[in-house]
């Protein structure tokens, strides 16, 4: 038999006995399959000493059926594995961040929020996870529930941050800035100066605040406009507004500075005579023909004067203390050295041109001749006596430069229209501010900066595209914020760049060379923590105005005011974000704050750095200018974006008031103006840390204009209360009329340096008459009232015997300590005895003179003419 056959048998077996064995034999078990391997075992079994497999949860924690510690977070423990972590994180956020996207434009076509798919905000817990939240007013009683949005909740209702959180962890937390256009519900039309076009203000801008409050003076003094002229947008929603505040706007304010220096006695005059059509549209054509360029580069330097190298030396120091370090730290100083250097021939006496050298010597001219003394000054403006353009031919010289980099723009470029953004925003040149902001945008994308640095890059280049593009994050918030208008720059979810990195290590790849602050802070942290404060700034902006944000929309042709059940509702969004905003304030290190004197113990305040209990400042004497200024600076911020936050909620409306959320906002709108200004004046009065800086100024202006109109709703909201009742108005409008006049003690300092500044300071001299006035005859009825109610009838004598203001602060005490003169304090604008007349009487406060004050008011945020920047200088382009 062939030995392959199947019937074939080993050798000494038979058939039989094999036959048997096989049919009384079990099938052999199947064969275990190999455990694979992990790199570590989880909890469990490492604690008992068991092999774990890669399973999640692994075997034996599924079969004893407990908590297996591989179904947390893994914890990458190699490079490859933290690189396809990242990625999966990555992809993971942008498929929630459409879910978000979509779910929201859902909702926003579903109609109003419910009860049943919204949550709610109280204001004892902004970040209550109940179904619904009750507001407890002020005596203890429930309001009733008021069903807010979900999503303006700035961070999640789980949990509350730490007060050690960082930056990135609040910037992780803060509302998502999916730029959602503004609602557009309101807004003011304002024409330049001597210029017939008018431009658009939204209404978180000063401007559509500053029509509000002369909508109300012109209906509390029964002023009539005159009629005509663009009324089509925003203020036309007032219903006190008799008519169009537009066709004041068209005088020339006093002081306008226009081809050469002011007259001496322009500067303080409030009167101008209106121009006519024909003038206007003059006026008009020579800003067509003469803010475009028409000579060359070379024509223009032979008509051009420019510093020596020593000059331009002196002038570039100031530039890395206090624009690079203290708000826009966008150039590598070392290479920048470098760039200068090579640009000086041989000879040393000529400099070839930079766009990027000249744009840096127009802001240190801008600042460094500030605070020099008239005579100094006098050397380096020839033509103009106002600081604010000083160094204005650099500035055209850049300009005329940048033209040939604009179809292939390089970083350089980019660096210049930021730069030139922060000089125009200086020289209140608002819309082209604006307009130099939105190109160094498009710029920034056609760079990719809004994509993470490639892997390739070395960490300084990565690290300065990173601050490059977070500066610019900071600059169109700033402007958008300001002006009202919608942002140009979005965060893009995973793409975004990540956070700047403030080490001490990358600060020294930095190329400056400032000191360590200690607990591996340095002078980049600056930076990233005034980053972090724009990002909870831009949330709370957005979720304010944004369409989807209110259950009660605005219909058009209204606001904001005429609605009281939205009012509230909005003012529960602002006091939730003012939440993240002392969230930030907590995170921010003991190296950027600046200390109270007695750790604010003398001024009955808890001391801490950003509060609004009006405990004066501690200033280090001692430390470098450049960390003095981001202290300061960084809180000054702090106060400024509060105030705008908490500003729409001031309401001339007598109803308005009535909810305390409103009431709430207002008063913290008027703690954090007057704690700025109390600042200001301390630092101002006491050191030259911020001297010559034109942006405190501009806090400063926003934060006296927002105190007027405060006091001026305040006394709306008083009318027809008694003096003996404990009403909590009379502190809080004691402070602000004191604040009011530390503000023009401000102004008169900083008319040292910014003509814009005297103006300032007559305008709210003039307002603060106003609001005495009305402040007195809001007494003096209250007191007649309360007199007939007591005695049934009184002499008007003893009545006028009696009279005494409701808040009588005759020598306001600056921050410092130092006691103001007793003229500062609120007069009696009212009789004091029946013989004796008012010093200022309601026939002084005529119409033309509210009107210029008004046009004025206007007109500070937008001082200067465009001829300041580009005079008729017979076609040569940087004459002086």
């Amino acid at each position: 038999m062939d030995s392959s056959s199947p019937s074939s048998h080993p050798p000494g077996l038979s058939g039989a006995s094999v036959t048997s064995d096989t049919s009384s034999a079990q099938p052999p078990p199947p064969k275990r399959a190999k455990r694979r391997q992990v790199s570590r075992a989880c909890d469990w079994c490492r604690q008992h000493r068991i092999k774990c497999d890669t399973s999640v949860p692994c075997a034996n924690c599924k079969t004893r059926g407990g908590h297996c510690s591989s179904e947390d977070a893994l914890n990458a423990t190699s490079l490859p594995e933290a690189h396809r972590e990242i990625d999966r994180l990555r992809r993971q956020v942008a498929q929630l961040e459409q879910e978000l996207n979509a779910a929201r434009l859902a909702s926003r076509h579903a109609g109003p929020y419910t009860a049943a798919s919204a949550g709610s905000v109280s204001e004892a817990s902004p970040y209550s996870d109940g179904p619904e939240s009750t507001a407890a007013t002020p005596t203890g009683t429930a309001t009733t529930h008021i069903t807010v949005p979900p999503s303006i909740m700035p961070f999640p209702s789980d949990a509350l941050l730490p007060p050690s959180a960082t930056p990135r962890d609040i910037a992780s937390r803060v509302a998502t800035d999916t730029g959602i256009a503004h609602a557009f519900w309101g807004g003011v039309h304002v024409g330049t100066a001597r210029s017939p076009n008018k431009t658009w203000y939204g209404p978180s801008s000063l401007f559509y605040f500053i029509s509000r409050t002369a909508a109300y003076l012109d209906d509390s003094f029964q002023f009539q406009h005159p009629d005509g002229g663009d009324n089509s947008s925003g203020h036309a929603n007032h219903k006190s507004n008799k008519a169009s505040i537009d066709n004041l706007l068209d005088v020339n304010p006093a002081g306008m500075l226009v081809d050469g220096p002011a007259p001496p006695s322009s500067s303080t005059s409030t009167a101008r005579t209106r121009p006519t059509d024909a003038q206007k549209q003059a006026q008009a054509h020579v800003h067509d023909s003469t803010s475009r360029p028409h000579a060359s580069i070379q024509d223009a330097l032979a008509g051009a004067r420019f510093l020596t190298l020593t000059q331009e030396e002196y002038f570039l120091d100031l530039y890395w203390h206090s624009y690079h370090a203290a708000l826009f730290p966008v150039l590598d100083e070392a290479d920048f050295r470098q760039h200068y250097r090579s640009l000086w021939a041989t000879s040393g006496q000529d400099r070839a041109p930079s766009a990027l050298v000249d744009i840096v010597l127009a802001l240190c001219l801008q600042i460094g001749v500030s605070t020099m003394v008239p005579g100094m000054r006098q050397k380096l403006i020839v033509d103009n006596d106002d600081t604010s353009v000083a160094g204005r031919w650099y500035y055209r010289r850049c300009q005329a430069l940048l033209e040939y980099e604009l179809e292939s723009p390089s970083l350089s470029t980019l660096q210049c229209h930021i730069l030139c953004g922060v000089y125009l925003c200086n020289g209140t040149f608002q819309n082209m501010s604006d307009s130099s902001c939105a190109l160094a945008v498009r710029e920034a994308h056609m760079l990719g900066l809004h994509l993470a640095p490639p892997a390739d890059m070395t960490v300084r280049q990565s690290e300065l595209r990173i601050r490059i593009w977070w500066a610019l994050y900071v600059l169109d918030s700033k402007i958008g914020m300001k002006l009202g208008r919608p942002f140009l720059l979005h965060l893009a979810g995973a793409t975004t760049p990540p956070q700047p990195d403030d080490s001490v290590a990358v600060a020294a790849l930095s190329g400056s060379s400032f000191a360590p602050l200690g607990d591996n802070r340095s002078w980049l942290s600056f930076h990233l923590y005034h980053s972090a404060l724009f990002q909870v700034a831009r949330a709370a902006h957005v979720a304010f105005y944004s369409g989807n944000q209110t259950p009660l929309p605005v219909r058009p042709g209204q606001t904001l005011w005429d609605h009281p059940e939205a009012l509230e509702v909005h003012a529960r969004i602002a006091l939730t974000h003012g939440d993240a905003f002392a969230q930030w304030a907590r995170s921010v290190p003991p190296a950027l704050t600046t200390a109270r004197v007695g750790g604010g113990a003398r001024a009955g305040g808890d001391g801490r750095p950003f509060s609004t209990d009006g405990s004066p400042l501690d200033i280090e004497p001692f430390a470098p200018l450049w960390v003095q200024r981001q202290r300061l600076l960084l809180e000054l911020m702090y106060h400024n974006l509060c105030i705008n936050l908490y500003r729409p909620l001031i309401s001339f409306e007598t109803s308005a008031f009535s909810a305390a959320p409103v009431r709430q906002c207002a008063d913290a709108c008027a703690h954090h103006a007057i704690t700025l200004t109390q600042i200001v004046h301390q630092v101002l009065s006491t050191t030259s840390i911020l001297a010559g800086w034109s942006e405190v100024f501009q806090w400063q202006w926003n934060a006296a204009m927002t105190l007027v109109g405060f006091l001026l709703a305040m006394h709306e909201q008083t009318r027809g209360i008694h003096r003996s009742d404990d009403i909590c108005e009379v502190p809080i409008v004691c402070k602000a009329h004191a604040a009011v006049e530390l503000a023009i003690a401000v102004f008169d300092m900083f008319g040292r340096n910014f003509a814009v500044a005297t103006s300032a300071a007559a305008v709210i001299r003039t307002l603060r008459d106003k609001v005495n006035y009305l402040a007195q005859q809001n007494a003096r009825a209250q007191r007649q009232q309360a007199q007939a109610q007591a005695q049934g009838h009184a002499g008007q004598a003893a009545i006028q015997a009696e009279a005494s203001p409701v808040c009588v602060q005759s020598q306001p005490v600056a921050m410092n300590g130092a006691a103001l003169p007793p003229a500062n304090g609120i007069p009696d604008l009212l009789n004091t005895g029946p013989d004796k007349q008012p010093e200022v009487t309601f026939s002084g406060l005529d119409a033309s003179v509210l009107q210029d004050t008004m046009l004025m008011a206007f007109d500070v945020d937008q001082w200067l003419d465009l001829n300041a920047l580009w005079p008729d200088s017979e076609g040569v382009l940087f004459s002086m």
